[in-house]
């Protein structure tokens, strides 16, 4: 097979990213907060949010790489990046959560 100018595909690659997402998004963990907007909001859409997201990461996959390189940053500066914000995130949670139930308040699932 042929591969087109440009495109090296790599599936050892795409294993690690189709992980790395599942592994970031946690929609399992994600399926309270979703049912609590739903409740709050009245209903989403859950076509257009599909189409959408979906539109959003074939995109990027597309011009990820060259938008990185707009703002100046590489791959592993902003994945590095992502880490960190994904680690304030995380802490902060552990501590509104610690604090919630120290003071005996319902705790969000």
């Amino acid at each position: 097979m042929r591969k087109a100018p440009g495109m090296n595909f790599n599936f050892s690659e795409l294993v690690t990213v189709a992980f790395t997402l599942f592994a970031i998004i946690d929609i399992i963990g994600s399926i309270p907060l979703l049912i609590a907007l739903k409740e709050k909001m009245g209903g989403i859409n859950e076509v257009k949010a599909t189409l959408i997201s979906g539109a959003l990461m074939i995109i990027f996959l597309f011009i990820g790489e060259n938008f990185l390189h707009l703002l100046g940053l590489d791959k592993k500066s902003f994945a590095v990046g992502g880490s960190i914000v994904i680690l304030f995130l995380g802490w902060k949670w552990y501590w509104v959560w610690n604090f919630l139930r120290a003071i005996r308040m319902p705790v969000p699932m």
